[in-house]
């Protein structure tokens, strides 16, 4: 009579047990490796330490000894390990992709079988494990989260290996270079800006110097328009985790220039230096300088013009420098021939290179000069 126990695989010695039948005492017994048995009366039991095939020979006297062989391999006590092969990759935020796929490998006995590996976490859908051959295993990952690899044998030698994962998320190279639809340095009231994202199920969100900017989906691009000067910056989020990409933008004025105004040179009284708009000057000095205030320093140069009797024709005053408000510009009414008076309209505009334009419209009767010796000649009109 002849057992094993366990019956199945165990990670320990195995216990091999048998009986002898024998007409006449028994003499002795020996095994392979020298093992000396344990007996009980016609019973015998052995330690196996390892598989292979255990051969008993029984003696009692008589010529022939009687042998048996015993075959064990049930025994596995090699110990399971597993070896994440790309935990420092999965660890590190600065490998960042939507996906990543672990590797490890799986080190065991010959009790090992596929059925005995496996991945773990908090996840409701556990991720697709695949044997790639020769031990080596691997799963896809879509969050940072702790995912748990664990490998047991069929002696129940079992191995827990933790996989911290912190680099599932959108990187800078996602989100294309901006691009300004004009010149960068062409002064406009806005800009548009386009962009792509290389992940279609990340939706981009932009923010400007005055918060949240609006932005637009077409087929193959997203665009958004930028309404002041500064940084604007392009964001995509994906599982817990943020990429930017940043683009400063310059040359917006939506600001109208200042009006420009017609300079009294005859006025004593500082609150009448500028002629007020709204009352017709009635003068006999044809000569008329102009103040335009200074632009601010993020709004675009200017062009003063004018324009008599909206004729349609608009001549230069000036092209104002930048922070220089001046009054060394000035406009020359016609002189009159026959009449001894005429009345013009006169339209000033200021006008920047982003397109906007302020427009001031004075009423002037120009008159003849007063005779020598009259002092009754003067300007009427001035003052704000």
């Amino acid at each position: 009579i002849f057992g094993i126990d366990p019956t199945g695989w165990t990670d320990e010695d195995a216990i091999v047990q048998f009986t002898v039948k024998s007409a006449t005492p028994v003499t002795n017994v020996t095994i392979t490796d020298n093992i000396k048995p344990e007996v009980n009366g016609d019973s015998y039991s052995f330690k196996a330490a390892e598989n292979k095939t255990y051969t008993v020979t029984v003696e009692n006297g008589s010529a022939t000894p009687a042998t048996k062989d015993f075959h064990v391999n049930n025994i596995d006590k090699e110990p399971v390990t597993v070896t994440v092969l790309n935990a420092k990759e999965l660890g590190e935020d600065k490998n960042r992709a939507l996906e990543k796929t672990v590797h490890f490998s799986v080190k065991a006995g010959e009790s090992m079988a596929d059925g005995n590996v496996k991945v773990t976490s908090v996840l409701k859908s556990q991720p697709v494990l695949k044997n790639e051959g020769n031990g080596i295993y691997s799963f896809k990952v879509n969050a940072n989260i702790t995912y748990t690899i664990e490998a047991e044998n069929g002696a129940s030698t079992n191995k827990k290996v933790d996989i911290p994962v912190n680099c599932i998320g959108p990187n800078e190279e996602m989100i294309g270079t901006p691009i300004q639809t004009s010149a960068a340095d062409k002064w406009e009231k806005e800009k548009t800006v386009t962009f792509t994202v290389s992940a279609p199920d990340l939706v981009p969100t932009v923010s400007g110097p005055k918060g949240t900017v609006e932005v637009s989906d077409t087929t193959s691009s997203y665009s958004f328009k930028a309404a002041q000067n500064g940084n604007y910056t392009i964001s995509i989020s994906y599982a817990g985790k943020t990429a930017f990409k940043t683009v400063e933008i310059s040359h917006i004025d939506a600001q109208a220039p200042a009006s420009p105004s017609l300079y009294n040179q005859g006025a004593t009284d500082a609150a009448q230096m500028l002629y007020d708009p709204a009352t017709p000057i009635i003068t006999s000095t044809r000569e008329f300088k102009v103040f335009v205030p200074s632009q601010e320093p993020d709004q675009s140069p200017i062009t003063t013009e004018y324009s008599l009797d909206n004729d349609g024709k608009w001549e230069k005053v000036l092209l104002l420098p930048a922070k220089q408000p001046t009054l060394d510009y000035q406009i020359v009414l016609p002189a009159l021939d026959a009449e001894t008076q005429k009345t013009y309209m006169l339209k000033l505009r200021t006008r920047d290179e982003a397109g906007n334009s302020t427009e001031t419209t004075y009423q002037i009767t120009l008159k003849a000069p007063a005779a020598a010796g009259n002092n009754g000649a003067g300007d009427v009109g001035a003052g704000n």
